[in-house]
C-alpha cells in the first residue's frame, strides 16, 4: 500500500467503526453502508490500477484527476453528488 491508499483504508475503515451502533437499531442500514464502503473503495482502487476501465466506466472520476481543476468531479461511484453540488 501507498501512504494515500493505506490513509484510505484507515479513513473507511474508522467509518465503519464509527457506524457500528446503528447495526444494533437498523441493520440494514449498516450493510447497505458496508456494501457502499466496499464498492467505492474497489471501484476507486480499479480505476487508479486499470486505467482505461475507469475512463470508461468513470469518467467523471478520471476527470478529477486529469483536469487541470481537480476541484471538480469528486464523486467516484456516481456523478450525482457532483451534479446536486454543482461541481461537475
Amino acid at each position: 500500500y501507498t501512504k494515500s491508499s493505506l490513509f484510505e483504508v484507515i479513513s473507511l475503515a474508522t467509518g465503519v467503526i464509527i457506524h457500528l451502533p446503528i447495526l444494533f437499531f437498523w441493520p440494514f442500514a449498516y450493510i447497505t453502508l458496508l456494501f457502499s464502503i466496499i464498492q467505492y473503495y474497489w471501484m476507486h482502487r480499479k480505476s487508479h490500477i486499470d486505467v482505461e476501465w475507469g475512463k470508461k466506466i468513470m469518467p467523471w472520476h478520471y476527470q478529477h484527476h486529469m483536469s487541470k481543476n481537480q476541484h471538480k468531479n469528486w464523486g467516484v461511484r456516481s456523478n450525482i453528488i457532483d451534479k446536486i453540488m454543482k461541481t461537475n
